[in-house]
Formats: structure tokens, sequence, C-alpha cells
């Protein structure tokens, strides 16, 4: 059995058996291009220009009036702090989530075997992320009551100093 070095062609064609319809694009405007393809509401993009290193990615915007930039940071934070294998990056000022996988695939039976692992460990990160984001976001709103509770009047007329 050979092991063919990975390439555009192969990329798409894993992607297209895998029941996707794949799109070459000009991601950075020069002739250089990237993969796209849409799965359910995310749209993935395969970066393949810089061999054997392959990058995966997806992004999630969130809703910048009531997701708040340094809790959307915190989250990501600690969730790269927590799993290994993708990377949490948050474009602040679009509220942009963008999940990366960046892999070595020397070769295109590689990415073939592995393809259905690599969209499973951004998946694991959505949902880690998700999960510690409704965490994290109760814990302030909590922090915050607390606090709000803590500067309500006493019925005090003078201060107790």
């Amino acid at each position: 059995m050979t092991h063919n070095p990975l390439s555009l062609e192969s990329i798409v064609d894993t992607i297209r058996r895998n029941g996707f319809s794949p799109e070459l694009v000009d991601t950075y405007h020069n002739g250089t291009q990237t993969i796209k393809f849409r799965r359910g509401p995310l749209l993935y993009r395969v970066d393949p220009t810089n061999p054997p290193v392959l990058l995966m990615v997806t992004a999630c915007q969130m809703d910048s009036a009531t997701d708040k930039a340094d809790l959307l940071l915190r989250v990501a934070n600690e969730v790269n702090d927590s799993l290994q294998g993708c990377k949490v990056i948050f474009l602040e000022p679009l509220s942009l989530m963008c999940f990366q996988v960046e892999v070595i695939c020397p070769t295109e039976e590689f990415f073939r075997n592995n393809f259905w692992l690599f969209m499973k460990i951004i998946d694991t990160t959505i949902d880690k992320f998700l999960e510690t984001y409704d965490i994290l976001k109760d814990k302030d709103k909590k922090i915050l009551g607390e606090f709000t509770k803590a500067l309500e009047p006493k019925g005090q007329d003078e201060l107790p100093f």
C-alpha cells in the first residue's frame, strides 16, 4: 500500500466522501486555496497550505449585546487550559468564537482515517465551551446578586462610621 502525501484534491475527496459539499475558496486573496464546507449551521474551513500541518476551523457568532467580551475571553482561556487538541480563539471586535484543530497529516490516508476524529475534537471543544460558558455566566450572576444585595440600604439614617 502506498502512502500518498496529503493534497488539496485528497482533502476535497475525503470531505465529499463523508457527505459534505466542499468548495475551494481563495481565503488569503492571493490565489492560495482553502476548502470550506457546511455541517448543519456551522461553516468549516480546512487550510492545507502548510503541509503536513493541516488546520480545520469553525466559528460561532456570539451575541455582543448579551455576551460580555471579558466573560467570553475567560471561557476561552479556561477551555484552552482544560482540553488538548483544539484551540478556542475569541475575536473580540466580531464577537466571534473560533474553534480550531491543528494536526500533522503526513498522508491522505491519515486524513481520511481520522476525519471524523478531527470533527469530534471540534464538537467536544464547542460542547465544553458552552458548558463552561453557562457555569461562569451563572457564577457571575450569583456574585453580582450577592454584591448588589450587600450594597442595599439597611434602613440606616447615618453611616455606621
